[in-house]
């Protein structure tokens, strides 16, 4: 405590933004309450209200000045007999809820939200004042209900294989446009309008007329296994690969060597350094899934994990986590 207010010179001044005012009810030094000097004012709003029940300075509180609520004064909490403002069942000043005076729409009171037993006003199968449907005396009109828009597996209105009033359709009295119902669509595998080895209409192929662009057909994108883009193992048109680096011939150990030579060059960025067969990032990528295929061939999933866990330790081993991605279940 200050030496000041240990003798009893306490500083009962307050400061207000810049003006500085006496004689009030709290010393700034020591924090001591007195019973003089209280400024009986709250902040009400976005406002100061004055003349309230309670010190802005030290939270005094007196039995006068309060704003009343509801049930209680707004500024100290004091309760008191309650005196709501009620709009129908709910109070619009504190939102309490009463059992009478619902706006009740239906069974719904679109006030308070509570619920009662149904009181519909029904139109046939809808309601009058909310709109609320029911599956009961329906309007039929064919299929459909005039009023809520149900339909119904019956008296359809047919337009050939189409009903007119709910769209649904039928495998009978189709309006064929040689392969394809103008109707409903459907397709049948009868009368195509033929470009070469896709249909015009359909758009279904046929394995004739291809137009090809060595390995792959320009027109529907098949591919054959002749006249390959081959850059290393791998086309460049369709992503097939050959076993150009005699996998087949290599035993275990020299399959795991040469992935671990294509992880090396890929990691490293060093194809420059690398054997003709491995010597770009397209021929690595054919190379590593000709391996793969070959390990796949002998040992299955199996083996394809053993070999990897060999790799795991060289740089670049993630590459051919990757590569091998479709090889039977491995996922890259």
């Amino acid at each position: 405590m200050n030496l000041k207010c240990l003798f009893g010179v306490h500083d009962w001044r307050s400061f207000v933004g810049n003006l500085v005012t006496r004689d009030t009810c709290k010393c700034i030094r020591c924090g001591k309450t007195r019973d003089t000097g209280h400024k009986w004012c709250s902040f009400v709003g976005d406002g100061v209200t004055s003349g309230t029940c309670t010190c802005m300075t030290c939270g005094k509180k007196r039995d006068t000045g309060h704003i009343w609520g509801c049930v209680s004064c707004r500024i100290c909490g004091k309760p008191h007999d309650e005196s709501h403002v009620w709009d129908g069942c709910r109070c619009a000043e504190c939102g309490k809820i009463r059992d009478e005076g619902h706006a009740w729409n239906c069974f719904h009171c679109t006030r308070c939200g509570k619920s009662r037993t149904e009181t519909h006003d029904w139109d046939g199968c809808r309601c009058r004042k909310c709109g609320t449907r029911r599956d009961e005396e329906h309007d039929w009109d064919g299929c459909r209900c005039k009023r809520c828009g149900k339909t119904r597996d019956e008296e359809h209105h047919w337009d050939g294989c189409v009903c007119r009033w709910c769209g649904k359709t039928r495998d009978q009295d189709h309006l064929w446009d040689r392969c394809v119902c103008r109707g409903c669509g459907k397709k049948r595998d009868e009368e195509h309008d033929w470009n070469a080895c896709v249909c015009r209409r359909c758009q279904k192929t046929r394995d004739d007329l291809h137009d090809w662009d060595g390995c792959v057909c320009k027109r529907c994108g098949n591919t054959r296994d002749e006249e390959h883009a081959w850059v290393g193992c791998r086309c460049t048109k369709c992503k097939a690969t050959r076993d150009s680096i005699g996998a087949k011939d290599m035993s275990s150990s020299e399959l795991v060597e040469y992935l671990r030579k294509i992880a090396t060059y890929e990691a490293t960025d060093s194809h420059w350094d690398a054997p003709a067969a491995i010597n770009s990032h397209d021929k690595c990528v054919g190379a590593a899934r000709v391996l793969g295929k070959e390990l796949h061939a002998r040992g299955g999933a199996a083996l394809l994990r053993q070999v990897f866990a060999e790799l795991r330790g060289c740089p670049g081993a993630r590459n051919i986590d990757l590569y091998w991605d479709g090889i039977g279940e491995w996922q890259g």
